[in-house]
């Protein structure tokens, strides 16, 4: 029926209906978050209440990418922490929810941080912002009519949370939009079907052509971090702001921030252009005022289109760069702390303060301060390097500086090899003691002079007789396993720790452990044994930081780098070959992907590197990476160093070495004489006293 052909009162309606038939406008995921989300107070958010763009400008042009109406469908975020990236996704989350329903799929690295995103992050939104307290069907337990921990129920749609080590988790659900939340802590296989983003994309495909995927995380270990590798292959979006003196764009790094060494640290940055001071107060406006600047590109390129931007752009330019192409490839964004509002320049100055010279701390601050993946450096150093650096001191002798002690013991067919190391300030560690035990390590028999090598004494500098803290033997590659589980069942030390290493970067220095109660032939005994699982792959790269330190030496004022390895004299180049036998090299996975392995040629003897992991394992375990500097002047105090040293305890990071007792590595020695020595004060202890907090 053509419209001549209506009756009149029939045009009339036609017309009306067609005046507010149109389509509404598009809403972004940041148009949402200012009009709908509400912050919990639950949550840990610093500034609970209605959510404001203007409070983190720098992720409204992300969620814009996320809005459904965008054309890009892998968005990815490489941040640092304390800069609201996450609450990107709980914001996408609200707006599917309510605004643009559709199935969904949230994975966090394993399912208890799944467990917990949804008790910190997801349910407290949910709970506090009324759009989707409407949305979402209330939490039930029983029915499965509603909404789980799990599952969460809206009209239109769902969200699963799971995590990344879940296979079931992965494969249960078609999903539009997902969001890989800390994408860069998932293990590489989970369950033995594979990468888990490969099987959760898998969960994707039926909306190629309208899929949304948001990868978003700090960064992990250069060379296999998964946020790092995606933003690499985006338009790479880096944050500029104006100078507050003369205007001109730049990006805000670390490498051009100043400050003292002192409070107040006076945190600040050098302009590019002007070489003004762009202070602390100047922040807010600047970052309020920032451009997302895509720097892809090639430095060859004759065009604005095709070559990455210049760190200063003129005021004039800033429009054009910003106009750029992203060159057929998807939005990737990269932000730190430093443009956060929620931390201070002062206290990100402090924290790299901290960090200088702790390779622990440094690797934690390129993580979640600067937003950078950490560069774990495994070539081998030089040996013969290590040789011309070892120092004035005897093996069964502890410098000065060494304050506790541990042991670590390394299990092969046909003997036990095991090392001494001692613990000081800024993690120096000085190798004390070493030996071997021979005999067929599948007869329990064997293992009985190490009873005597773990209750061994040795003198401080101080004259304080100090005890091996805790001792760790390795569990063996399994044909050894049972006879070692009976001799420390028989020991009965809880001083000495059963560990299995554990490969890969993800792996803590020290786990959780799990009690060993059947024996080979599969009958369970009454007293088991707990088995310490420890990251090897982290603590070996640990040490060659620290060997690198030692090559390096001390600075013009005495100053070794923190965490410097001390060698003996005693040391000779065979064994210094053992503590450099592996190398850390990328190796390429069945799917194509690439992770780096520690890679050991069975040709040279490894017994005193591991033996050296399993010492730190065990200095972990006295509480190593938890110590203060009042920590450690308590124990300083306690274990009687001179009072003068006690004053300025970055002396114990290069003390003078005590003179020569000896020569020669006994097998099995005596332990060192203890009368007239000061009594023992009980400062370091196992798990449930000091350094045992959990």
């Amino acid at each position: 029926m053509l419209q001549h052909d209506l009756a009149p009162g029939s045009r009339v309606l036609l017309e009306a209906f067609a005046g507010h038939a149109a389509w509404p406008p598009a809403v972004s995921v940041a148009d949402w978050a200012a009009a709908e989300r509400i912050v919990s107070a639950e949550s840990g958010s610093p500034h609970p209440g209605r959510w404001e763009n203007s409070r983190v400008p720098y992720l409204v042009e992300v969620m814009e990418t996320l809005s459904l109406s965008h054309p890009a469908r892998d968005v990815v975020l490489r941040k640092s922490a304390q800069v609201g990236g996450s609450e990107c996704g709980i914001n996408l989350f609200g707006y599917i929810a309510s605004s643009s329903p559709a199935p969904m799929l949230i994975v966090l690295p394993s399912v208890d941080e799944a467990l917990k995103y949804n008790r910190v992050k997801l349910s407290p939104a949910i709970e506090a912002t009324p759009s989707l307290r409407k949305s979402v069907e209330e939490q039930k337990s029983r029915d499965g009519s509603g909404s789980t921990t799990a599952f969460k129920r809206f009209r239109g749609g769902f969200c699963v949370v799971t995590g990344a080590n879940s296979s079931k988790g992965l494969q249960m659900v078609s999903a539009r939009v997902i969001i890989f939340e800390e994408v860069s802590e998932y293990p590489f296989d989970a369950d033995g079907r594979g990468d888990p983003i490969d099987q959760a994309m898998a969960r994707n495909k039926a909306w190629s052509a309208s899929a949304k995927r948001f990868y978003c995380s700090t960064p992990g270990v250069l060379g296999m971090c998964r946020v790092t590798d995606r933003w690499d292959a985006s338009d790479q979006r880096r944050y500029y702001v104006p100078c507050p003196h003369c205007g001109a764009w730049q990006t805000l790094e670390f490498e051009r921030m100043r400050g003292r060494d002192a409070q107040p640290f006076g945190a600040h940055f050098d302009c590019l252009g002007c070489g003004a001071e762009i202070g602390h107060q100047h922040k807010r406006a600047m970052v309020g005022q920032g451009r997302w600047i895509k720097s892809w590109g090639q430095a060859d390129a004759d065009d604005l289109e095709h070559r990455p931007p210049p760190e200063l752009i003129g005021a004039d330019d800033i429009e054009d760069w910003a106009a750029r192409g992203s060159g057929h490839r998807e939005p990737g964004f990269s932000i730190w702390q430093a443009y956060s509002p929620f931390v201070s320049w002062d206290d990100t100055w402090r924290g790299h303060l901290e960090a200088k010279g702790d390779p622990h701390k440094e690797k934690v601050f390129t993580q979640q301060t600067l937003g950078r993946a950490w560069e774990a450096r495994g070539e081998a150093p030089d040996h013969l390097k290590l040789f011309a650096r070892r120092e004035a001191y005897n093996l069964g002798t502890v410098p000065a500086g060494g304050l506790f002690l541990t042991c670590g013991a390394d299990v092969q067919h046909d003997r036990i090899e095991w090392a001494v190391w001692a613990w000081g300030l800024g993690r120096a560690r000085w190798i004390v003691d070493r030996g071997i035990v021979q005999g067929d390590t599948g007869r329990l028999e064997t293992f009985a002079p190490l009873r005597e090598v773990f209750a061994r004494k040795y003198p401080l500098a101080s004259g304080y007789i100090a005890d091996i803290e805790f001792s760790a033997i390795d569990t063996g590659d399994g044909t050894r396993t049972q006879a070692i589980y009976a001799f420390v069942r028989e020991l009965g030390n809880p001083r000495v720790l059963a560990i299995k290493g554990m490969p890969g970067h993800l792996a803590p220095a020290l786990g959780t452990p799990s009690k060993q109660d059947v024996n080979f032939r599969g009958v369970r005994i009454k007293q088991g044994i707990w088995l310490w699982p420890v990251g090897t792959w982290t603590l070996k790269a640990a040490f060659y930081a620290g060997l690198r330190g030692t090559i390096e030496g001390p600075s013009a004022t005495g100053q070794w780098p923190g965490g410097t390895v001390h060698l003996s004299e005693d040391l000779d180049e065979a064994y210094l070959k053992q503590l450099v036998a592996e190398t850390l090299i990328d190796k390429v996975r069945k799917n194509g992907s690439v992770v780096k392995e520690w890679y050991h040629n069975r040709s040279h003897p490894n017994e005193g590197l591991d033996c050296a992991v399993y010492a730190h394992a065990c200095a972990v375990h006295a509480g190593l990476d938890r110590m203060s500097p009042d920590d450690w002047a308590k124990i300083a105090s306690d274990r009687g160093v001179a009072p003068v040293v006690q004053a300025d305890l970055e002396a114990l990071w290069t003390p003078p070495l005590v003179a020569p007792a000896g020569n020669g590595v006994p097998e099995i020695a005596a332990p060192p004489v203890t009368g007239g020595a000061p009594a023992r004060q009980p400062f370091i202890a196992p798990r449930r006293n000091w350094f045992n907090k959990r």
